[in-house]
């Protein structure tokens, strides 16, 4: 149904019925209030016995229905806010019949304005990711056809005017706009919003504020209170006016007959969404302004205010936001890059810094290394000066080596020339003994000359001894490096160049020998003389000789 009446874009107008109070009960008043077709949006009045008037509207709610009904079916208006419409909702009636239930409500029991802005929170925390809401809240009151502030905390007031914007919709410059995050300090705005108003006591309600429609007689209102009376009805009339120049499609609207009118002209003629709430009162003592409110709830509902106009168009909002999202992810994207890029330049720089580290040690290595290399080259320069004396020591040392070679070949020239004749004679005499010395062991006086035999042979070691040992001597003198003059030791050239000389021996000790010899063998003994220079073959050589030697003796005997 709502949604039919969005569409012609008519003022939507709810009925709201509240009980009968306990004093109405009490007092036996009646029930003048149908409901058979609520549901239906059909309110039926009972004017009389049998006469019964019913007045149509976009919702009706019987007593039965609570706060959350009420705001079920204006939830799809509320959140049109959201999408870019200005929306206004008001109620309207006689003093007493729940006009400040509806709207504010109790700390229990919320109103429409305390769950329209929880709805906000709601959807903007819902769209948080795609819009970014900010939530204000102004209160203010129309009294005796001046607009009161009911958030200023100035104890002196200044006088607020209504003002057309360049952009032609009206405010009222100067008000207080609460900013609130939370709905706990939208309970706490709309407090001190009810506590500012101007209210006072009637016969019809304890604590009525003071803009409202009553009737003097039934209220009482004297004074003071007649005179807000009057100016309240003035703002009544104005309204009144308002909406019948605008039900009979009258060229002229006076909005500026009233502040009332004044600062709702945005929402009556313009192109607002507007919801009107009337409320009534079930009793039959109030059937003269039950019908009166009903009647002008009729007249609101009547008004065709053609279709409401965004004030922001969603679609250029969100190509808007398209482009601002696109612009983001190109922001991100150039920032990730600048990012990236400063850590390109942070890890060059970084490797720069390393390399020019690296550059400076690897300086410091190359001057150790040159230090080093000086080190070596000077060291190297004393090895080759150290060399090059070593080579000249050398070439001396081998000149004198290759000279001792010569020596040493001459001598071995010398001594492999005379060896020969040496042998064959020893050979010789050898054989000549032990032919002799196997003609005496057949002779009985083998075991004398046996005896014998070895005392010579200890006399022959003696001598061989001797004569090993002068060997000895005359081959080392002669294989002896020359000396200096003055040393004891002669030269081995002179000792090669030197002219044979004959060895003194002890005569006593050779004369024994040759003594036994017979003259055929001394004779070729001392023919021979280089036998003083070579040594004997081995000792059993030397032993058979001796013992051919003894055999001689004991011949010669």
């Amino acid at each position: 149904m709502v949604t039919g009446v969005q569409a012609l874009g008519n003022i939507r107008v709810f009925c709201r019925c509240r009980p009968l109070s306990k004093q109405e009960i009490s007092a036996g008043f009646g029930q003048v209030v149908d409901f058979d077709a609520a549901n239906d949006g059909d309110l039926g009045i009972l004017t009389g016995a049998s006469t019964k008037t019913t007045f149509k509207f976009d919702r009706v709610y019987t007593p039965k229905n609570n706060q959350v009904d009420v705001f079920g079916d204006a939830l799809p208006l509320v959140t049109s806010v959201l999408d870019g419409y200005n929306v206004c909702i008001f109620a309207y009636g006689q003093t007493g019949t729940g006009k400040t239930f509806i709207m504010e409500g109790t700390e229990q029991n919320r109103g429409v304005n305390y769950r329209t802005l929880e709805q906000f929170f709601q959807i903007a925390k819902e769209r948080r990711d795609s819009f970014i809401y900010n939530i204000s809240v102004s209160v203010l009151e129309v009294y005796n056809e001046q607009i009161r502030d009911l958030l200023s905390t100035s104890p002196t007031s200044k006088r607020l005017e209504i003002k057309q914007s360049a952009e032609g919709f009206h405010h009222v410059p100067g008000i207080v706009e609460a900013r609130v995050d939370n709905i706990k300090e939208v309970w706490d705005v709309l407090q001190i919003g009810s506590n500012s108003r101007a209210v006072g006591s009637n016969n019809v309600n304890e604590h009525s504020s003071r803009s409202h429609c009553e009737r003097l007689a039934k209220t009482d209102a004297q004074g003071e209170r007649l005179k807000e009376a009057q100016n309240i009805k003035k703002s009544l009339s104005a309204l009144g006016d308002v909406i019948y120049a605008l039900a009979t499609k009258s060229s002229h609207i006076p909005y500026r007959n009233s502040k009332l009118t004044h600062l709702l002209q945005d929402s009556l003629g313009g192109d607002s969404k507007t919801l009107m709430f009337v409320q009534i009162s079930p009793s039959e003592m109030d059937l003269r302004e039950t019908l009166s409110s009903l009647n002008f709830a009729t007249r609101v509902r009547g008004v065709e205010l053609g279709p409401a106009k965004r004030q922001v168009d969603t679609s250029e909002l969100q190509k808007m936001k398209t482009m601002l999202e696109k612009a983001r992810q190109e922001s991100r994207s150039k920032d990730e890059s600048l990012r990236k890029l400063e850590e390109i330049l942070q890890n060059l720089e970084n490797k720069v810094k390393g390399r020019d580290q690296v550059y400076k040690t690897l300086q410091e290595k190359i001057k150790e290394l040159e230090g080093q290399l000086e080190l070596k080259t000077s060291m190297h320069h004393q090895s080759e000066k150290q060399l090059s004396q070593l080579s000249d020591r050398l070439k001396g040392k081998e000149k004198i080596y290759a000279s001792l070679q010569q020596k040493v070949a001459i001598i071995l020239n010398y001594y492999n020339s005379h060896m020969p004749i040496v042998v064959v004679n020893t050979n010789y005499n050898l054989k000549e003994v032990e032919r002799k010395l196997k003609e005496q062991e057949e002779n009985p006086e083998s075991i004398l000359l046996h005896q014998k035999n070895k005392e010579l042979e200890a006399r022959l070691k003696e001598q061989e001894q001797q004569l090993q040992c002068a060997l000895a001597s005359d081959f080392a003198d002669a294989i002896m490096p020359s000396v200096e003059p003055g040393s004891k030791h002669p030269r081995v050239s002179d000792v090669v160049h030197e002219p044979r000389r004959s060895r003194k021996s002890d005569p006593s000790k050779i004369a024994r020998v040759v003594k036994t010899a017979k003259p055929g063998s001394i004779a070729a003994a001392q023919g021979h003389g280089t036998l003083a220079y070579k040594k004997v073959i081995n000792r059993a050589q030397v032993q058979a000789a001796m013992e051919r030697d003894t055999k001689k003796k004991i011949w010669s005997r």
